[in-house]
């Protein structure tokens, strides 16, 4: 049985009228008991004029993640993971937590777009007045990563296409910490050689 806290239409004006616990606190807004699956809003760790759903199955987190910063946003964002992970009929198309796999371009995309934020918050406090094009913000982005991933030996999730050495492509989360492969960063690295592979 679904039991949905907080409508749709309702859920813009739920998260600003809660938006300072949300800073801090996840809230339950819908859940289906039958199927182990809860789901919770929160504010975006890294831009907190955006608000992020996520759900869980089980308890576990099962690596779904949509965000909004707007009304009609957020009426989509709810109506589309109510349908898919909170209504009955979702029960054959999730399946258990560990079964459960995103989309790979989907991943990829919205781990992108959550880096492009962070690092367009990292030059808006670095360099103030600075204005920079397309090819070098990308350029400011891949050396930060891959200097951060080389010289503290930290794991950075960024999913990408990589090649192997027999030319085919397959899906990597952590490229950083594979060797010998194209797109391994070093001081030539450039993340765009990783994101097309040839089948």
């Amino acid at each position: 049985m679904c039991d949905i806290m907080v409508n749709a239409n309702d859920l813009w004006d739920y998260c600003i009228e809660y938006q300072e616990d949300l800073v801090l606190n996840e809230h339950e807004i819908a859940r289906n008991p039958e199927l182990g699956i809860k789901v919770f809003v929160t504010i975006d760790e890294l831009d907190e004029d955006c608000f992020e759903i996520s759900v869980e199955q089980d308890g576990e987190d099962v690596g779904v993640y949509e965000f909004f910063s707007n009304p009609d946003e957020a009426f989509e964002v709810a109506e589309y993971v109510y349908e898919t992970y909170v209504d009955q009929s979702a029960a054959g198309i999730i399946g258990r937590a560990s079964e459960y796999y995103v989309n790979d371009e989907d991943r990829i995309y919205e781990r992108e777009s959550e880096l492009d934020d962070a690092t367009a918050n990292f030059l808006d406090v670095a360099y103030s007045q600075a204005v920079f094009g397309q090819d070098e913000f990308q350029a400011i982005k891949n050396h930060f990563l891959g200097f951060l991933a080389n010289e503290f030996d930290s794991g950075i999730y960024r999913p990408c296409y990589m090649v192997d050495d027999e030319g085919q492509a397959f899906i990597e989360d952590y490229p950083y910490e594979i060797e010998g492969i194209l797109g391994y960063p070093d001081e030539d690295y450039e993340f765009d050689d990783m994101v097309e592979g040839d089948d």
